[in-house]
């Protein structure tokens, strides 16, 4: 009964300890259904003034800021953080075609800020 007893003790010892530490929160991500282009396309009297980019800056979701950066870099596309852990961020308003601004939760980019204006 003993051994059991000490058994059952153990097995709280190690669940706990690995409910520990070492691993980082869940980041929800928030993806949108259609791509989200950058450079954006810029109409004008029905006319397009800039033509879109190639690169579908859906694919920064998920990732650190900074590999976020690097990859938006690549593609000519600026990958800027607007809010971080609830925080909102210092920013300039001016407009830029060429960026996509993001909410960083726990390091990750988990969704478009939408409120500085639309995106893609």
């Amino acid at each position: 009964m003993r051994t059991r007893a000490a058994a059952a003790a153990a097995l709280l010892v190690v669940a706990a300890a690995a409910g520990c530490g070492g691993s980082s929160p869940r980041v929800h991500v928030v993806r949108p259904a259609h791509p989200i282009w950058c450079p954006a396309e810029v109409k004008m009297g029905g006319r397009v003034q800039h033509p879109r980019g190639t690169f579908d800056a859906r694919r920064v979701l998920g990732l650190s800021l900074d590999d976020a950066v690097r990859l938006g870099t690549a593609h000519r596309c600026n990958v800027r953080a607007t809010t971080t852990d609830g925080k909102s961020l210092a920013l300039t308003m001016d407009l830029r075609f060429d960026r996509v601004d993001v909410i960083v939760e726990h390091g990750k980019v988990a969704r478009f800020d939408t409120h500085n204006g639309p995106v893609g």
